[in-house]
């Protein structure tokens, strides 16, 4: 086979067949080209020419090409394990997960070894305890691999009847790893089956606001929802139950200095549009007036502390006073500005018009708030300043601790991807410039500022990074895996300014081959990275792995385009640090390609894949996939702005300005 050959089989192009989709993140596999990564990469190994063959859903082949592999190491021989797992020979498989136990030179590449022993185990149906001796060892050995262990011991408690052991990993898991959809999905199934209804309706609502297609989850929901005591109010997570009390005479440096407003749309879902309400109660923590929307002043409350409320009804809204009296009812608009020098309203007990997944917890504000009429009910929207409004935004960037330096860093991201926002928003009812879900940026109010970000957004007032001297386009992300992305090849020409740079100040050659890439997901982070350093973040957001039913990626693939029963996934196309640009899924009848980071999430696991920087690793049964594993690495789409490494930087002693230098290369710091 030649190195033309296997390379033309890497990028898996050939003709399209006759029933192949051509729609919006479809594409037809004749226009794409292989990845550059793949172009330069060197195949001339028996690992890269199995992966590619595993790829390509030829496991017999590529189980042959791994035991061509000369004195295996750890690694080599796990992917022999998962080779023979494939081909449901447990003994064999058993047998090379052994022996890459004993070999394996890494505690990531010993504890892979132990997962799949656990595996092994469940899937050829031994007893629970076989499975159980592996997986205890797998746990103490990877923190990245805690959670997905976690689950597997779940899963294998249960099946030894040890239901309080079960409860207790699927909770271990959930915590370790909040996106880990397979585990809630599994975790809500036996907390209703074990009568734990308040954990089962916590999880099914989790599981919902991830995969608003689970069908199953909608039917637990509204079969608890005539059990749970207390009702369904009860059981939803609040942030602020009292009354908000911030000084009226702030010290010196406490407030904000005056700066441009801007309009943030309220509970708005993860693609970013505002949810419409049924009704909002607020309170104003020291007074507040109320106007028509036209600008008539309607009440002035003095005290504060009352709780009024806002209803729709007939396509207007009313204004009700503590006594549930109608104060004022309107088809314009009403508006809400606090009294005292540190003003804000709590708004509490969002009623959704219609069912929405969006963060329907309480929210302490600065700020003015406009309660609009829209289609089916309210809209809400938060006007104050862009400085007091990045002390909410700056406050829940990070884990609590992270440090001045990294609170400017992002300070001065936020602010720029701030006042881009205002500068380029596009026309809406409700004229509001950003919102506040991470489809923009994840805002609260008051209600989760902290006093150190609040600090370091003052430090570093008006300051924003620039391009040809205007506010740059700016994204961000949790974790980049140890590189981050290059914008424009994964975004496009608006994000040109956003280049790929080395999460460490070493850089190391990026993964050029089916081995590297595999090896880079599998294995700890490499050392000296800042991601690392920092210390505060989930390992699950560096290194992950997940384990897909077939069957729900079957009946998803369904929904898209008719394909007969699954059979492969492969990564069609890859940008040059090996993120999945598309995606090719086949089945017995046809095929079709996912195009882009949405389309390739939200078919794989909806609203909980942490990112596209993973392999692909098939378990068969019976003749079809049963499963598939991925192993990925970084949180997020990796373009612009590290979180993680900008956590670790700042803990290495470097500047606000030295970190942004290092993320931001072709950017430049504008100072007032």
């Amino acid at each position: 086979m030649t190195k033309k050959y296997l390379l033309l089989l890497a990028a898996a192009w050939s003709s399209s067949s006759p029933g192949f989709c051509a729609a919006k993140g479809i594409l037809d596999p004749q226009n794409a080209a292989a990845p550059a990564w793949q172009q330069t990469a060197s195949t001339d190994s028996a690992a890269d020419q199995a992966l590619i063959q595993r790829d390509l859903g030829r496991l017999d082949e590529s189980l042959s090409l791994w035991k061509q592999e000369k004195a295996p190491d750890g690694f080599s021989l796990n992917q022999q394990g998962w080779a023979w797992l494939s081909l449901r020979r447990y003994a064999e498989a058993r047998e090379a997960f052994l022996k890459a136990a004993e070999r394996s030179a890494t505690s990531a590449d010993q504890a892979e070894a132990g997962l799949g022993l656990g595996l092994a185990a469940r899937l050829s149906g031994a007893h629970a305890s076989e499975g159980l001796a592996h997986l205890r060892q797998a746990m103490v050995q990877s923190p990245s691999l805690m959670a997905a262990v976690s689950y597997e011991m779940a899963k294998a408690s249960e099946r030894a009847d040890d239901s309080n052991a079960a409860a207790a990993y699927f909770q271990q898991c959930s915590h370790l790893d909040a996106l880990d959809l397979e585990c809630l999905k599994e975790a809500y199934a036996f907390y209703a089956r074990a009568g734990m209804q308040r954990a089962a309706w916590q999880t099914a609502l989790r599981v919902a606001a991830l995969d608003p297609e689970d069908g199953a989850a909608a039917r637990l929901l509204t079969q608890l929802a005539k059990k749970m005591p207390g009702g369904l109010e009860a059981s939803r997570p609040l942030r602020r139950l009292t009354r908000p009390v911030l000084p009226e005479k702030p010290s010196a440096g406490e407030e904000a200095p005056p700066s441009a407003a801007i309009r943030v749309a309220l509970f708005s879902d993860a693609d970013g549009r505002p949810a419409a309400l049924a009704r909002i109660q607020f309170i104003a923590n020291s007074g507040f007036k109320a106007f028509d929307i036209s600008g008539a002043a309607l009440v002035d409350e003095t005290q504060g502390g009352s709780l009024w409320e806002i209803a729709f009804r007939d396509g207007a809204l009313e204004l009700r006073d503590p006594s549930r009296n109608i104060r004022h009812s309107t088809r314009r608009g009403l508006r809400l500005v606090p009294g005292g020098r540190q003003g804000s309203i709590l708004l509490k007990g969002a009623s959704l018009s219609q069912a929405a997944l969006v963060d329907a917890g309480d929210r302490e504000v600065r700020g003015a708030v406009e309660a609009l009429p829209a289609a089916g009910g309210i809209r809400l929207v938060n006007e104050l300043g862009i400085e007091e409004y990045l002390y909410g935004v700056v406050s829940i960037a990070f884990p609590h601790g992270a440090g001045l330096e990294a609170y400017k860093a992002q300070a001065v991201v936020s602010r720029t991807r701030a006042l881009w926002e205002k500068a380029h928003h596009g026309e809406n009812p409700e004229k509001t410039d950003t919102c506040d879900s991470e489809a923009c940026q994840k805002y609260l109010g008051v209600s989760e500022e902290m006093r150190e970000a609040a600090l370091a957004v003052r430090t570093v007032t008006g300051v924003f990074l620039a391009s040809d001297g205007a506010p740059a386009f700016m994204l961000q992300h949790e974790d980049c895996g140890g590189r981050t992305e290059d914008g424009r090849e994964a975004f496009g020409p608006l994000a040109a300014d956003l280049v790929s740079v080395f999460d460490a100040k070493d850089p190391q050659p990026l993964p050029r081959s089916p081995r590297g890439l595999e090896r880079w997901t599998h294995e700890a982070p490499p050392p000296g990275g800042y991601d690392e350093a920092g210390g505060l973040s989930s390992p699950s957001q560096s290194r992950w792995m997940r384990l897909l039913p077939a069957a729900d990626l079957a009946a998803r693939a369904e929904r898209i385009h008719p394909i007969g029963a699954l059979k492969s996934l492969r990564a069609a196309q890859r940008t040059s640090t090996g993120r999945i640009l598309s995606l090719e899924v086949s089945g017995s009848k046809d095929r079709f390609v996912l195009e882009g980071e949405k389309a390739v999430v939200s078919f794989l696991s909806p609203g909980s894949l942490r990112s596209t920087l993973f392999t692909i690793q098939p378990l068969m049964g019976r003749g079809k996939p049963s499963y598939f594993i991925l192993w990925g690495a970084g949180t997020g789409h990796g373009i612009g702005f590290c979180r993680a490494g900008a956590l670790g930087q700042a803990k290495l002693g470097r500047t606000w300005e030295e970190i942004l230098a290092h993320d931001f290369p072709k950017l430049k710091i504008s100072k007032p």
